[in-house]
């Protein structure tokens, strides 16, 4: 049996890793919905035995939330073990997932800024807007080839 970069990636964010497999894991669940493009390879990471399904609640939006099984953490870690993605793909995974987070900061910015600190609310803003726009640029050239 053979994982799918895809797949690969997904039993590592599951588990809080780094996408080159490296860091400590800190969690064990990935959220998806159906119409996602994870969500069929996260279908067939259970019947894999990899991961199990748990139909999605109001704390997950609705949405299946999805945890790796045992088998699933050692069949990521020998994967890993012959699997090196090419250098521009490991900076493209890696941009994506700042992507991800400079998105989601973005999204939680508001709650945590009181009045009198508006000013640095709108330098952070205008920062994270930077860096997504550059991010946004890079992934999508063909090659990420963006300077």
């Amino acid at each position: 049996m053979s994982l799918s970069l895809n797949q690969l990636h997904i039993l590592r964010h599951a588990l809080g890793l780094l996408e080159n497999g490296s860091g400590k894991s800190y969690r064990n669940h990935f959220v998806t919905g159906e119409g996602s493009t994870d969500y069929p390879d996260c279908i067939a990471l259970v019947g894999q035995g990899l991961m199990k399904r748990s139909v999605g609640n109001a704390l997950s939006g609705g949405m299946d939330v999805f945890h790796v099984t045992d088998e699933g953490r050692a069949m990521m870690l020998d994967e890993a073990a012959h699997t090196h993605l090419p250098p521009a793909q490991a900076v493209e995974a890696t941009l994506r997932e700042i992507h991800e987070a400079l998105v989601r900061l973005m999204a939680r910015l508001p709650h945590y800024c009181d009045d009198d600190e508006a000013p640095l609310y709108v330098a952070a803003q205008e920062r994270a807007r930077a860096a997504i726009a550059k991010a946004d640029a890079f992934l999508s050239t063909p090659t990420g080839d963006s300077k």
